[in-house]
């Protein structure tokens, strides 16, 4: 009577079978068929990205002009943009704009239309001044950081020599960017 072997649960006649799960398992870790190396190819699409953002301080829309304001963290913003020649970003006020100034100026949304304070800003440290309401805050060859360039923008003094008059004032403060 031939020799029976035990395998796991099935039993082989001889070496013949024991050397044929070898082979195959030996087959399952190194093919013999195909080839003995592959390739996968990895490819991106980087799109141009020119964007802005700005987020406000609980102090912009809540400044308290009677004790004559200094350094007040208005906003922070965010410049965004991967343009190989770069980019620039402009600051426009509303107000200054209207009325062609050199500064920002808050103007009285409930007292008399002639009330206006003057006001200057600073932003990323340097203080701004328009021409015509526009300023042109970033000029720049470079491309951004990968999050961005975050930049602050601070409200650096009111030019008023009296107290202003009772009321709420305002202005809005618009950021572009335009790649080079």
């Amino acid at each position: 009577m031939p020799k029976h072997h035990y395998l796991g649960d099935f039993y082989a006649k001889g070496s013949v079978c024991i050397h044929g799960a070898v082979f195959l398992s030996a087959l399952a870790v190194f093919p013999v068929w195909g080839n003995n190396t592959a390739t996968l190819r990895l490819s991106a699409t980087v799109p141009e990205t020119v964007a802005i953002s700005v987020e406000s301080t609980e102090y912009a829309s809540s400044i308290d002009f009677s004790d004559n304001p200094e350094d007040v963290l208005l906003g922070i913003v965010q410049e965004r943009s991967n343009s190989s020649n770069g980019y620039q970003v402009y600051v426009t006020s509303e107000n200054a704009s209207a009325n062609g100034g050199a500064q920002g100026m808050f103007v009285s949304e409930t007292g008399e239309a002639s009330s206006v304070i003057p006001y200057w800003i600073t932003y990323d440290g340097q203080e701004v001044t328009y021409e015509n309401g526009t300023a042109k805050v970033t000029d720049t060859s470079d491309r951004a950081t990968g999050s961005g360039n975050t930049r602050e923008v601070r409200l650096q003094r009111l030019g008023y020599e009296h107290m202003p008059e009772p009321g709420s004032y305002g202005d809005t403060l618009t950021f572009t960017i335009a790649s080079n």
